[in-house]
């Protein structure tokens, strides 16, 4: 799963992704601690390309917990996801994404991110209207690199494919293609402090290695 994560874009990295961009943020500032219930930033398509705030998660149908995650190779076949996924997908902005490795009765922050330092967008689906509107982050089976870690890391698509992601389509199926792990040779990971833990945490601080990043080549 995908339980925090950093959002870091500017104004100018938004539109410079997408071309024609309607950008209704003033004054976006960084966050190295995002957590489930938090406004976000997300990029939808309904009725023109717009990057709007959206709370992270939406409730159960069964009025008990939280949706911030949908599982990728379900998202077709799971009636909470399904009609989302055909009609209301959206891009989520990330620096990076954090996982905890379990260690014994220790749980270890790593922090992981493009090798390439750029932007990286989640793939998401949203529901509700106005400010009632949330999303869930789309996960798949972690690549070689985060695998130490964790078994889950959230769908990174590459710049190529977002607007694709948006893009409104008869067969939603198509983009199941798109919903891989992204490249572990394309990304690094490291320890992180345990500040991150801490939800009022939200500064550079949080990111700061505490070991040289792993890699792969």
């Amino acid at each position: 799963m995908c339980g925090r994560f950093t959002q870091t874009a500017t104004s100018s990295e938004l539109c410079e992704l997408l071309e024609g961009l309607d950008l209704e943020l003033d004054g976006l500032q960084p966050d190295y601690n995002v957590a489930p219930t938090q406004q976000i930033v997300a990029i939808i398509n309904q009725p023109v390309l717009r990057a709007v705030r959206i709370t992270w998660g939406v409730p159960a149908a069964s009025g008990q917990g939280l949706h911030i995650n949908a599982r990728a190779e379900t998202l077709r076949e799971k009636p909470t996801f399904s009609e989302a996924f055909r009609t209301r997908r959206c891009l989520i902005p990330a620096g990076g994404f954090y996982e905890w490795q379990r260690c014994g009765r220790e749980r270890i922050p790593w922090y992981f991110h493009l090798r390439s330092a750029e932007q990286g967008y989640f793939a998401g689906i949203w529901f509700g209207a106005g400010d009632q509107r949330g999303a869930v982050i789309v996960t798949t089976e972690a690549n070689e690199l985060v695998r130490s870690v964790h078994d889950r890391m959230p769908v990174i698509l590459p710049r190529a494919h977002c607007r694709a992601w948006l893009e409104n389509t008869e067969n939603p199926c198509r983009l199941r293609p798109l919903l891989v792990p992204y490249s572990a040779a394309d990304m690094l990971g490291y320890r992180v402090s345990r500040r991150v833990n801490i939800l009022r945490n939200k500064d550079l601080s949080c990111i700061r290695p505490e070991e040289p990043p792993k890699e792969l080549f």
